[in-house]
């Protein structure tokens, strides 16, 4: 563009300048698994390790995530026997808090895992992440620097994702994005065979295999995945139905449905409590008698009838 307005510069003095002045291209760095120097780092602990159970180990990573304009980081946790998407997140910036928020989802909806391993990055050694896992008492494992091959089943879920879906499917905002990944996660668990897995679904493997050790949990979690709204107090085995929220947690809710947010443990109570016989019988012959007014001359039940029916 210099050059056809007549300006004659060089590369090496516009980088120059750039530096200098403090510009820089918008777009992604070559490199977003940079570990933090105050942060601690953990061994490898898959080397030899026989991986053939669901929720025996955990992997998680970050990828890039191109849209028409811009790009978005994408956050994804599977389940290394079962390649099973567990949970996902996307965000805009490189901050660790929307990989806790995938890593407590996950843990809400299937449990916990015997080891989690991840790479070197600061978002996964962090104290916030690395604290949860600790509360939980997960073993954490960690790639070797530079090894990517050491977590290469999440490397080949960006490989699927990326060719088989969103580079088909350009999105030009963040919403869409979110929207088409949100399809794309359940095409790939529900839909897309694996050879590696007897041509079977993720799902199918997961839930097969879980059956087969843990037939209770495995309806559980079943049922957790078909629910939109899931309170992690309904996901652990038995499930606490005192003290759940019958659609969430309120503070879960709040960014998906703000109607139901207010909902407590007190009016799930209240809500799920069996009515005694009286008032089951009250409520009978209530309807009774509003379907009687349907045969009167000129009757129609009232609005608070037509509610009630």
């Amino acid at each position: 563009m210099l050059k056809r307005e007549g300006i004659l510069v060089g590369r090496r003095r516009i980088r120059r300048l750039m530096k200098k002045l403090g510009l820089w291209a918008v777009g992604p760095k070559p490199n977003i698994s940079k570990p933090h120097p105050e942060h601690k780092i953990y061994p490898y602990l898959l080397r030899g390790l026989t991986i053939d159970r669901p929720n025996q180990v955990w992997a998680t990573d970050i990828t890039y995530i191109r849209m028409r304009h811009g790009f978005l980081y994408l956050c994804a946790i599977l389940d290394w026997a079962t390649r099973k998407v567990l949970s996902w997140r996307l965000s805009n910036t490189l901050t660790s808090d929307f990989c806790t928020a995938a890593l407590r989802e996950a843990i809400a909806r299937y449990g916990t895992p015997e080891i989690f391993n991840t790479d070197q990055g600061s978002q996964f050694t962090s104290a916030e992440f690395a604290g949860v896992l600790a509360e939980h008492k997960i073993r954490i494992s960690m790639d070797g620097r530079g090894r990517c091959h050491d977590n290469i089943f999440v490397e080949r879920l960006w490989w699927t994702v990326k060719h088989e879906w969103v580079y088909l499917r350009p999105c030009d905002n963040g919403i869409e994005q979110r929207k088409s990944l949100a399809d794309c996660s359940d095409w790939y668990n529900r839909r897309r065979p694996h050879q590696s897995l007897g041509w079977k679904t993720p799902n199918e493997t997961y839930f097969d295999a879980l059956a087969e050790a843990q037939p209770m949990r495995a309806w559980y979690a079943r049922k957790a995945m078909h629910c939109g709204f899931v309170d992690s107090r309904l996901c652990r085995f038995p499930p606490d139905h005192a003290s759940a929220v019958p659609y969430g947690q309120a503070m879960d809710n709040a960014p998906r449905c703000p109607p139901l947010a207010h909902r407590s443990a007190a009016a799930h109570k209240l809500h799920s409590a069996r009515p005694d016989r009286d008032k089951i019988r009250e409520s009978q012959n209530h309807l009774y008698g509003s379907a009687l007014s349907l045969f009167h001359p000129g009757g129609r039940p009232s609005y608070r009838d037509h509610r009630i029916c």
